[in-house]
């Protein structure tokens, strides 16, 4: 059975466990000032680059 020959000390430990945290989506803020992803066509207003790419139905 493997078994460590030293102890790891809490700063190797720590780096190691450094890049294990939650990463927030990158967003980006669309024209109609709503977040969205980049790359992505906006699910408010449905542009893309600045071009109307999806007709949304509005709720009124």
């Amino acid at each position: 059975m493997a078994v460590p020959k030293k102890r790891v000390s809490i700063n190797k430990r720590r780096l190691r466990h450094s890049n294990s945290r939650v990463k927030l989506p990158n967003v980006v803020i669309c024209t109609c000032g709503k977040y969205r992803l980049p790359h992505h066509v906006c699910k408010s207003c449905g542009m893309y680059k600045g071009r109307q790419i999806l007709d949304i139905k509005s709720k009124e």
